[in-house]
């Protein structure tokens, strides 16, 4: 049927059935749908599927059987005697793709609703001046409505807690008087706060509760989802009604290689490219911190190869046809994104989870730790029994946690962090270093918030090791004076036991005053390491692999352009006397750096002089006088021998040198 076309004053009308005919509805229904179904077919058709989404198997399959619950709730209902709940509550950090998931529901139901009813007619938000009438119409033809909307819930509060319920309850009577009706409440704390946040007051969360709850029960064709990134910001009367909880955490290595995999899916990538290794560089991003590094790599690819300069001068050659130049087809086919494209662009973006903490995924491992042996032979039997093969300690009857949670103690600068960080290198995990005396702050609260956020986002990045510098600053003893807050160590401690039994998170705690920590905290470490002063062997290790002598590809940036012929004479003599004169690990890094400055100064002041050629050539070598200056310059810090004698007697502490005890 065919007729001019009614104004949206005429469509008000016919909705509050004040004027217009059944023909005159009839005409609406018939113009308006062809287009709007058109439209609506074109936006579904670009929502997200689950086959196009990385990672998340057994999340999608949770969606996907409250979908199938959703279409054939008939059958539910008499097969079983009931339907399942189809309140869904999707939590997950920022970016880690809670929105394309839910919006992957949407499509999957629709494009099984369409090929069952072929006249399936699509219902939006904005349908107000048609609503319900429509609905009423098709449903006397024998036809079907689908519903669906995806909303920032903070969008249904109103100025009054009246308007708030008026806004929630005609958005669900909307979407409840569709046949079939999928709707996503995105960052639903702003509907649903928790007591302690801003926004609706409890007694209408109670009320807007009891609504989702009711229009679930009348229609069980009816889909709501509920996404946070923070579910304590949520009332905990939420999971009540939305009870199907799904987590989505960062993505392990395997889902992270597939959402690798679907983000570089066309990109033109250079053989040096290997996924594999992109996955180990990326633990602990998310979804949309991986689709950014695959942008910023294309842009970091032609900013290299100069392709926008490349392109301003063929459109200058050519003019507008300059596409259907050879030259142009040449320089689009020499176009690759390399690894080290990739590389840069992981620099710019760092994992959004991890937004204000010190974070890397360390590229060192235990064979840059000089000396040790004791101790890197120790961390690897740990690592065979509960990184790589964690049947070991499940055939022995051990948790898949056990031993990791480790305590360093020992001086300022012998290496806790550098090993702390090849520790994470080895197992591929994202390293959270935490200056634990950065955490305390003068506003109650705020110190002990700080704790359990770090430790959720932890849990969250799947594979992370935390190492809290100067734990000592937290985890003091409790009722140790007016300078600590005793719920600082029970925070901390809260927070251990949380992530007990999670394989995925490393505690690494280090202190230089072990004295000062809480027994309950040390009780709960399952190792206690001393990384004590280096001895001569190690001084020498720590030598060889700042000047690149170990043989180790890894370690050859780091050496000079030229060294003196007998440097390993000079090398185990000055190891011996730095021994003797207490070096830390760090003094050791300090003096050969020194060296090298002492070297840069020589040449310097030959170049200053005019002196070139041959002369400077010859000058360009580390020699015994540069170490020499640079032990003078640089001196070791204070070692108080006594308080570690007395330290290592009452921890018992595993590493500490025999020598050190006599």
């Amino acid at each position: 049927m065919t007729g001019k076309q009614l104004t949206n004053d005429q469509l008000n009308a016919l909705n509050k059935g004040k004027k217009g005919t059944q023909e005159d509805l009839e005409r609406v229904v018939v113009e308006d749908k062809g287009n709007r179904l058109k439209q609506r077919a074109e936006i579904l058709h670009n929502y997200p599927t689950f086959e196009s989404i990385g990672g998340y198997k057994q999340q999608k399959e949770d969606l996907y059987s409250i979908g199938h619950v959703s279409q054939n709730s008939d059958a539910y209902k008499e097969s079983f005697g009931g339907i399942p709940n189809r309140g869904i509550y999707l939590i997950g950090p920022n970016g880690v793709g809670k929105t394309m998931l839910a919006k992957s529901l949407i499509k999957k139901n629709f494009d099984v609703l369409a090929k069952e009813f072929p006249d399936l007619e699509v219902m939006l938000r904005g349908d107000e001046s048609l609503g319900e009438k429509i609905a009423d119409k098709l449903k006397s033809k024998g036809g079907k409505t689908f519903y669906y909307d995806a909303i920032d819930a903070g969008q249904l509060v109103g100025p009054m807690p009246q308007m708030t319920e008026k806004m929630v309850r005609e958005y669900l009577t909307k979407a409840a008087s569709a046949d079939y009706a999928v709707i996503v409440l995105e960052r639903i704390e702003g509907l649903l706060p928790a007591d302690t946040q801003a926004g609706p007051s409890s007694t209408i969360v109670g009320s807007i509760l009891e609504m989702i709850d009711g229009y679930l029960k009348k229609n069980p064709h009816l889909v709501v989802i509920g996404t946070t990134s923070n579910s304590s910001k949520v009332d905990k009367s939420t999971s009540s009604v939305l009870t199907k909880r799904i987590d989505m955490g960062a993505p392990d290595d395997t889902e992270r290689l597939e959402i690798i995999g679907v983000c570089t899916h066309g990109l033109k990538i250079a053989e040096d490219v290997k996924l594999e290794e992109l996955t180990k560089l990326t633990a602990g991003y998310v979804g949309s911190d991986l689709a950014n590094v695959c942008d910023e790599a294309v842009n970091t690819s032609a900013k290299r190869s100069g392709f926008e300069q490349k392109i301003n001068e063929l459109r200058k050659r050519f003019g507008i046809k300059y596409a259907e130049s050879n030259d142009y087809k040449q320089l689009c086919a020499s176009q690759k994104i390399t690894i080290d494209d990739f590389k840069k662009a992981l620099a710019k973006y760092k994992p959004s989870l991890f937004v204000g903490y010190t974070l890397e995924t360390p590229n060192i491992k235990l064979e840059d730790v000089a000396g040790m042996e004791e101790l890197k032979e120790d961390t690897k039997l740990w690592l065979e029994t509960c990184v790589s093969n964690q049947w070991i300690n499940e055939a022995c009857g051990l948790p898949k946690e056990s031993n990791s949670y480790w305590l360093m103690v020992g001086p300022p600068g012998t290496g806790k962090t550098h090993y702390a960080k090849a520790l994470a290198g080895e197992v591929g995990a994202t390293f959270i270093s935490v200056k634990a005396g950065e955490l305390l702050d003068k506003y109650v609260g705020e110190t002990e918030k700080a704790i359990r956020e770090i430790f959720k986002r932890a849990r969250e990045a799947k594979k992370a090791v935390i190492f809290w510098d100067e734990i000592d600053a937290i985890a003091a003893k409790r009722g140790s004076g007016e300078h600590h807050d005793d719920s600082f160590t029970t925070t901390l401690l809260t927070e251990l036991e949380g992530v007990q039994g999670n394989e995925n998170v490393v505690f690494i705690a280090a202190t230089n005053r072990p004295d000062q920590l809480d027994d309950g905290f040390v009780s709960r470490m399952h190792r206690t390491m001393y990384l004590g002063l280096p001895d001569a062997e190690q001084i020498k290790g720590i030598i060889k692999i700042n000047l690149g002598l170990t043989g180790n590809p890894r370690h050859a940036k780091n050496a000079p352009k030229k060294l003196y012929p007998d440097i390993s004479n000079e090398i185990d003599g000055l190891a011996k006397e730095l021994e003797e004169r207490k070096y830390s690990c760090r003094d050791v890094d300090h003096l050969i750096k020194g060296a090298k400055e002492e070297m840069a100064k020589r040449i310097a002041k030959k170049v200053n002089q005019g002196i070139e050629g041959a002369e400077i050539e010859n000058s360009c070598v580390l020699t015994p006088e540069d170490l020499k200056a640079a032990v003078e310059k640089i001196t070791p810090g204070r070692y108080d021998e006594d308080y570690w004698l007395e330290m290592a007697r009452k921890f018992n502490l595993v590493g500490f040198k025999k020598k050190e005890t006599q």
